[in-house]
């Protein structure tokens, strides 16, 4: 009897652990994960050790704010809660390199997504330089490079006349 048991508990338990759950994303549809890992105020979904989503409580209050759905590791659809109940009311469909393919939901006039014309223009403001001025910035120890140069020459050369001397 205790073999059955054993037998039966090592064939059903591992079928136990490919549902753990369903996150549902209201009009962004629903998925189902295996694991459930909270960091923070973010909790990752994984099915199967595959990211699948993420919710984030943005403002604190316990409840999350923003969801990110997964495919082949890029993000397919971002979902937020604009009106505070807990499930989102506004949703952004990605496409190819995760621009907006299509925005939909009940709350999504309270939500506009901006659309970045490039990467510098999300991480600096308009007429700021990325960088900023480098003119003042000297690297210690440039001018000795040469003198390393020929010395490394000076005993190579030596090395070979003495080596040709010798030989005669």
């Amino acid at each position: 009897m205790k073999t059955f048991l054993l037998t039966a508990f090592l064939l059903f338990s591992p079928l136990a652990t490919l549902a753990a759950g369903v996150l549902s994303l209201g009009e962004g549809g629903s998925l189902q994960y295996t694991d459930e890992v909270q960091k923070g105020n973010t909790t990752l979904y994984y099915n199967t050790n595959t990211l699948v989503a993420s919710a984030d409580d943005a403002d604190g209050n316990g409840k999350a704010d923003v969801w990110l759905k997964y495919q082949n590791d890029a993000v397919v659809l971002e979902a937020h809660d604009t009106d505070g109940d807990g499930t989102p009311d506004a949703f952004f469909q990605l496409g190819a390199n995760e621009q907006v393919t299509r925005q939909y939901g009940s709350g999504i006039d309270a939500l506009q997504r901006p659309e970045a014309e490039s990467f510098d223009s999300l991480i600096k403001g308009t007429g700021e330089d990325l960088v900023g001025d480098l003119s003042d910035i000297t690297i210690p120890g440039g001018g000795i490079g040469w003198l390393w140069w020929v010395l490394i020459l000076g005993v190579l050369a030596g090395g070979g006349f003495w080596w040709v001397k010798r030989k005669k």
